[in-house]
């Protein structure tokens, strides 16, 4: 547990609304981090301090006002998420195109058509499976890209 993550729950642990492991778990972060019991200390001084003047508010009230406080204490989401979040598809599309270059390659080059004729004269059968081998690469690295960009876009948000 992190001390982002404790600072968050500070208030509702000074107010003893954490109950489980997950108060477990902040008792063991707070037993080993001066910062966080410092701030522990600031809540529990604040809520003497208030403590003639505790007002007691249902429980729905208290889930729904920490719900609203969780939700604008979110982090943003950072610019490159938000940049790779758009580049994924682009990259997908990008990586199909190789290999649909490698297949109309091949398959003029096995056809019998004057085009293809043309296209390939001069151009040995050994070139041909070498550029088709080289374009099927690029294409497969480009899948491979756009798959790690996928993954991150997902892991990230």
């Amino acid at each position: 547990m992190n001390c982002e993550h404790v600072q968050r729950k500070l208030a509702e642990y000074s107010a003893g609304l954490v109950q489980g492991d997950e108060r477990l778990r902040l008792a063991e972060h707070l037993a080993a981090c001066e910062p966080c019991r410092a701030q522990l200390a600031e809540y529990r001084a604040l809520d003497e301090l208030l403590a003639g003047e505790r007002v007691v508010a249902d429980e729905g009230l208290v889930r729904k006002v920490m719900t609203e406080v969780r939700v604008m204490g979110a982090p943003r989401r950072p610019v490159w998420l938000l940049s790779l979040e758009r580049v994924a598809p682009l990259a997908t599309v990008a990586a199909a195109l190789p290999l649909l270059a490698l297949f109309v390659l091949t398959a003029l080059n096995w056809s019998s058509s004057p085009a293809a004729d043309a296209l390939f004269a001069g151009v040995s059968y050994a070139h041909t499976i070498s550029l088709g081998l080289a374009v099927g690469a690029c294409g497969l690295a480009a899948l491979f890209a756009a798959w790690l960009t996928w993954r991150a876009a997902e892991a990230v948000s």
